[in-house]
């Protein structure tokens, strides 16, 4: 298979008002739907009312990056991954309200993952237009830095090692960076069970690729298959219930899951360079906003290593 690629970009807001976020919220999360209004106020056309159902929906910013459509995608999909996660330095679980005054500055990094001409003209208007709008409950004002070299870091291309995986077996803590929260069976898991866990990272890897980046077909069957003999050793995982409230609509929006880490142990050299593409892509539900961030804390590898016939 080819390598992932990702193009990160570091976005850098002024605060022209003093800013208060609310305890469990990250700074990204309060672009949470006002992104998606402003690209699409600068790149549909007034009288488009669907975009999955416009005729320029192939070449359309907003279309492209929010309402993506999968035409003969796999079952279970029922929408297109979006091409991007939008990270900040502060955590999802903050417990406090956090303030950045006015003349402060708020970051946001955007990880783009759609190599095909990626619509950056129409997503810094978007960003610009949410800034000027406000943000937060106060809606307070923000003015966009200009975009630097050195905010965009060179493209990461990251092996995924699935022609030839590492055969070694060992023992892996993984952290749960940010909230997570993997499905299966149709309700959230409590347990981090690996093959649950790596099922739901080589579909969201996979799509990515074949969305995106061109990928030829990828039969994941082997490493499915591969992921069922890694256990669960030990665990620890406590759940923060969060709920964001939108200013427009008044809805209220879990944004929660589980944080903390796990122990595997088996065949988990096929897996890492998997995991480390998840430290930027996210795994789970709602990944756009930042969470499923994962990271490899520990890697025992056993004396003897091999893969049992």
């Amino acid at each position: 298979m080819p390598d992932f690629t990702i193009l990160p970009t570091l976005l850098e807001f002024e605060t022209l008002d003093e800013l208060r976020l609310p305890a469990g919220t990250a700074e990204t999360n309060v672009f949470r739907g006002a992104l998606g209004h402003a690209l699409r106020a600068v790149s549909c056309h007034p009288t488009c009312s669907n975009a999955k159902t416009c005729p320029s929906r192939a070449t359309c910013p907003y279309a492209r990056f929010f309402e993506p459509v999968w035409e003969n995608g796999p079952s279970g999909y029922h929408e297109a991954p979006r091409p991007f996660v939008l990270r900040s330095p502060t955590a999802l679980n903050s417990a406090a309200t956090t303030v950045i005054p006015k003349g402060g500055t708020l970051e946001a990094q955007l990880l783009l993952f759609m190599t095909d001409n990626p619509p950056w003209p129409q997503l810094l208007r978007a960003f610009e237009l949410v800034a000027s709008q406000g943000l937060g409950p106060a809606r307070a004002r923000l003015s966009l830095n200009p975009i630097n070299p050195s905010h965009r870091q060179s493209p990461l291309s990251l092996p995924t090692a699935a022609a030839t995986p590492d055969p070694r077996h060992g023992t892996l803590r993984l952290q749960f960076v940010t909230p997570i929260e993997l499905k299966g069976d149709g309700e959230v898991s409590a347990r981090p069970a690996f093959p649950l866990l790596a099922h739901r990272l080589l579909d969201r890897i996979w799509a990515l690729g074949s969305l995106y980046q061109a990928w030829p077909p990828w039969d994941i069957r082997p490493l499915l298959d591969l992921a069922l003999t890694v256990r669960l050793l030990d665990f620890h995982w406590s759940r923060q219930e969060t709920a964001r409230r939108s200013s427009r609509t008044g809805q209220h929006h879990s944004i929660g899951g589980y944080l903390g880490w796990a122990d595997y142990h088996g065949p988990i050299g096929a897996f890492l360079p998997l995991l480390e593409i998840a430290r930027w892509t996210g795994v789970g539900r709602q990944t756009v906003w930042g969470k499923g961030q994962l990271a490899i804390d520990q890697v025992t590898w056993d004396k003897t290593s091999h893969i049992s016939a």
